[in-house]
């Protein structure tokens, strides 16, 4: 696997933390089993519980299936890079960055549950799942030009 450092030590937050990784693919589908097993890998190696490590990648896979048939429209030549990087042994965050249309998908409103299935308006429930999915999901547009989304999934959490 293709593991770049990102940005040495100037990247490392000031709180601390471990050195960021990052791994980039073209957004095609076939590609996502790469992602799916750099963050699991990254989430086993920091010592998240088994549920944690799933949620995080299950919030990685449906940000890269969404950046991939929305984002990108299933055009190959787009690119994604997912950097992850574990703070002060409470936290780990992924940083998914891509160069598609702006979307914030923490802008999408929840489904409203209280509707039957078969009435509700189709679309959000992956964005939903995302969002439970880890502790905290956050979206900027960078000067660059650039999606930004960030999915944190706190450690102490693991031990309630």
């Amino acid at each position: 696997m293709n593991e770049q450092p990102v940005g040495g030590n100037a990247r490392k937050l000031m709180s601390g933390g471990d050195q960021p990784l990052s791994v980039e693919i073209p957004a095609s589908p076939e590609y996502l089993d790469k992602v799916k097993t750099f963050v699991q890998s990254r989430a086993e190696a920091q010592g998240l519980s088994q549920q944690a490590a799933y949620d995080i990648v299950l919030a990685v896979e449906e940000a890269v299936v969404n950046i991939i048939r929305h984002g990108y429209k299933g055009d190959p030549k787009g690119r994604i890079q997912v950097e992850t990087q574990y703070i002060n042994g409470l936290e780990l965050v992924v940083r998914i960055l891509d160069e598609a249309p702006p979307f914030d998908p923490t802008a999408v409103e929840d489904p409203d549950f209280s509707i039957p299935p078969l009435q509700r308006k189709l679309g959000g429930l992956g964005i939903y799942m995302m969002k439970q999915s880890v502790d905290d999901l956050r979206y900027r547009r960078l000067p660059d030009g650039r999606n930004e989304l960030t999915l944190i999934k706190r450690v102490a959490q693991d031990s309630e």
